[in-house]
């Protein structure tokens, strides 16, 4: 590849894809306007957050709602999500941004975000969330979508995923759990049933409903959970496609621990002070 840089404006997400990864890998970072951005979504929610302020929200959001040897997660929601796995020793805490903090530095996620991963170095257009790659085969539940997903956009109704020893083995719902089946079936693997391939959580206090998972997954307070590929992220799986879907109102125990309720962030995120 010659390219300096890969621009993506595409109408779903393109981060995860093979050609995005061997460019990342070669060097070239991803710029991520993908998923449906419009014009004016360049100016107002989720683009006009304080990216440093984000940064500091990652950081407590690693301290204080995970800490380093969280084990257990589970998360609850209002339309039936119940839904547990293993984050043992998946948890890295990004540093604190310092005084030469420059918001639109091209993002190197092993170093910048002191962690372990792939080839990731790209830089989300919007962002604002907190990653984290569970233990491939740990979770076990019901994973209830109810507001974007990759490729549906905003759900006109709940998609349930039965997910047993990390793979979705039933997708119930109305007419999105139908579309999803039929793009598995179509687009996709045998891993693009592993779930969840990341678990994360949203900290752009800006960011609004757009019906788009570019910007309604960084929703301060919401978590979204992957299908398919999480090479890239600090796991071990890889897929034709990685498909996010977002709980807009989750509840979230870390080890027992209620952490966020409903949405509403139960311990500070926004700096020691």
């Amino acid at each position: 590849m010659k390219s300096d840089v890969n621009v993506l404006c595409s109408s779903t997400g393109m981060l995860h894809c093979a050609a995005s990864l061997r460019s990342m890998e070669a060097g070239i970072p991803s710029i991520c306007l993908d998923g449906g951005m419009r014009l004016e979504w360049l100016q107002s929610g989720a683009i006009a957050d304080d990216m440093k302020q984000i940064a500091v929200r990652k950081h407590y959001v690693g301290k204080n709602v995970f800490g380093e040897g969280a084990k257990t997660c589970r998360v609850t929601s209002r339309y039936g999500t119940d839904f547990t796995y293993s984050v043992e020793n998946m948890v890295w805490i990004p540093p604190l941004p310092g005084p030469e903090f420059d918001p639109y530095k091209i993002i190197n996620f092993q170093k910048d975000e002191n962690r372990p991963a792939g080839k990731l170095y790209y830089y989300l257009y919007p962002t604002g969330e907190f990653n984290v790659a569970p233990i491939e085969g740990t979770a076990n539940g019901k994973l209830v979508i109810d507001l974007t997903m990759h490729h549906l956009g905003k759900l006109s109704s709940p998609i349930e995923l039965t997910v047993e020893n990390g793979r979705v083995v039933k997708i119930d719902g109305g007419a999105d759990a139908r579309i999803l089946r039929d793009f598995l079936a179509t687009y996709g693997d045998d891993n693009a049933y592993m779930c969840p391939a990341e678990a994360s959580v949203g900290v752009n206090a800006k960011a609004v409903i757009r019906g788009i998972q570019r910007e309604d997954k960084n929703i301060m307070g919401t978590m979204h959970f992957g299908l398919g590929t999480n090479v890239d992220v600090g796991g071990s799986i890889m897929s034709k496609i990685h498909m996010d879907g977002v709980i807009l109102e989750p509840t979230l125990y870390v080890d027992g621990v209620k952490r966020i309720e409903d949405g509403r962030f139960l311990v500070p995120i926004e700096g020691e002070g």
